[in-house]
C-alpha cells in the first residue's frame, strides 16, 4: 500500500501544479460578483518630499461597506452597502463602464459628471482587482493604488 500511495500522491500534487490557470477574459472577471474596496493608498510627491497614506485606514465603516458591480452590458452600480453615512444619499448610482487598450484601462461615468475617469489596472482576475491612477497638480503628483476583492 505504500509503495502505490506515494506514486498516487506526486501524482496528485503535479496535476495540481500544472491546472490551466485562469482563462477568463478581463469582462467576466469583472462583471464577477460584487467589488469591496479593500485596500486604498496615497502616494503624493514632489520635489523634494514624498509621502504615503493609507487612505482605507481613515476610511468609516460606513464607507468601508460600499461596494461595486459590474454588468456585462456596460453598466455598473455602486451601492451604499448596509450602512449609510448620510441617509439622504441614494442607495444605489448607477453609471457606464468600457475597457480600453486591450483591458489595461477601465473606463467609467457616472450621472450626473460627463466626463468619463480612466484608471488603470494593474491586475484583474476572479478574486482580485488593483487599480492605479496618477494625477499632477502645481508640481505635485498624486498616485492611487485601490485594491477590491470579493
Amino acid at each position: 500500500m505504500k509503495k502505490l500511495f506515494f506514486p498516487l500522491a506526486a501524482l496528485a500534487l503535479f496535476a495540481v501544479a500544472c491546472s490551466k490557470k485562469d482563462t477568463k477574459s478581463a469582462k467576466d472577471n469583472l462583471t464577477n460578483g460584487n467589488w469591496y474596496y479593500r485596500a486604498y493608498t496615497e502616494r503624493t510627491h514632489g520635489t523634494g518630499f514624498d509621502s504615503t497614506v493609507d487612505q482605507f485606514a481613515k476610511w468609516m465603516p460606513c464607507v468601508k461597506d460600499n461596494y461595486l458591480n459590474f454588468n456585462a452590458n456596460g453598466t455598473f452600480t455602486m451601492n451604499e452597502g448596509p450602512l449609510k453615512c448620510d441617509t439622504s444619499d441614494p442607495q444605489i448610482q448607477t453609471g457606464t463602464w468600457m475597457l480600453i487598450n486591450n483591458d489595461s484601462k477601465l473606463v467609467t461615468a457616472m450621472p450626473p459628471s460627463a466626463t468619463p475617469d480612466t484608471i488603470t489596472i494593474l491586475s484583474l482576475d476572479g478574486s482580485t482587482m488593483r487599480l492605479f491612477d496618477s494625477y499632477t497638480s502645481g508640481g505635485v503628483t498624486t498616485d492611487n493604488t485601490i485594491t477590491l476583492g470579493h
